[in-house]
């Protein structure tokens, strides 16, 4: 229920795309592939941060905390949601 309503409120309000810009077979897809990239994205900062660097574990997870979100955001503007 999380993903679909967060697919159906970036869809509607944070991109506000009209109904002839809507298109469930392409966009859906490419949502569930930018999640699953976000949270890929998470776990190698904290893995690079923590295992590869030795940096403690609240400065990597504020890294993540300020990445994900940026690239959530600019991967849904220019890949997810686009206007066709």
């Amino acid at each position: 229920a999380a993903v679909a309503i967060s697919y159906f409120g970036h869809q509607r309000y944070s991109f506000q795309l009209s109904a002839r810009e809507v298109s469930h077979r392409s966009q859906f897809p490419r949502f569930i592939l930018a999640s699953l990239g976000g949270l890929a994205l998470s776990y190698l900062v904290l893995a690079i941060m923590e295992d590869g660097v030795g940096a403690p574990h609240w400065l990597s997870l504020a890294a993540a905390v300020c990445l994900v979100p940026i690239y959530s955001f600019m991967i849904s503007k220019r890949v997810v949601f686009r206007a066709s």
